[in-house]
């Protein structure tokens, strides 16, 4: 059976720890797992790669970890996304070629200036963007795509800013508490590999793998 793996980088990882280690990575499941995961991206990417994956590339299980609100991801046309995923310990994830074909800003890259696969352009666009946007249509796009996301997988979930966002549905934050969590962060709110130990046990689970 196959399970397919959505989110942003609490789900695919980051470079500092262990070259990318991510907790779907340590699951212990017989279900051969495919990660969808791109660092950075907005929920409105995800749901087209759900969408995409659904469409063309079928898994038996869905699971999805919700990002933040307020990013901008856009990509090329009619891109096999199939062909991004590379073999990465007992899995397949998206390696650094998806940015080939996706770009991504969120409000600190673009204040930053801090990611290098950004482009100016998308950075330039952004930065229009954030400064036109109100609150009021961030929040909303983010609760329809919270609606459809809750409706259209098995098992979804938030890591952070469950009880800010009145959300329901489980939040890792909220359930370990802020200072757990501190204890596993590194490079900044990313859980090292105790945290991604424990949310590879806790999704299994939860979602029934």
């Amino acid at each position: 059976m196959k399970l397919a793996i959505f989110g942003c980088s609490w789900t695919h990882g980051v470079g500092q720890i262990d070259n990318y280690l991510s907790w779907p990575q340590l699951l212990d499941t017989d279900y051969r797992v495919e990660n969808y995961a791109v660092a950075g991206s907005s929920l409105l990417f995800q749901i087209h790669l759900l969408n995409w994956v659904k469409q063309n590339n079928p898994a038996d299980k869905y699971v999805f970890q919700i990002t933040r609100p307020e990013r901008i991801t856009y990509w090329n046309d009619n891109v096999d996304w199939t062909t991004h995923l590379k073999q990465k310990n007992n899995i397949k994830q998206f390696d650094h070629s998806v940015y080939n074909d996706v770009q991504i800003a969120t409000i600190q890259s673009v204040s930053q200036s801090a990611d290098l696969t950004t482009k100016q352009e998308t950075i330039d666009l952004a930065k229009a963007y954030y400064k036109v946007m109100n609150d009021e249509a961030f929040q909303l796009e983010y609760k329809l795509s919270y609606e459809y996301i809750k409706n259209n997988t098995d098992f979804c979930y938030l890591q952070t800013e469950g009880k800010e966002r009145k959300l329901d549905l489980p939040c890792l934050e909220d359930i370990l508490g802020k200072e757990q969590c501190k204890k596993w962060w590194q490079a900044g709110t990313h859980f090292g590999k105790e945290g991604l130990e424990w949310t590879a046990n806790w999704v299994k689970e939860n979602a029934s793998l």
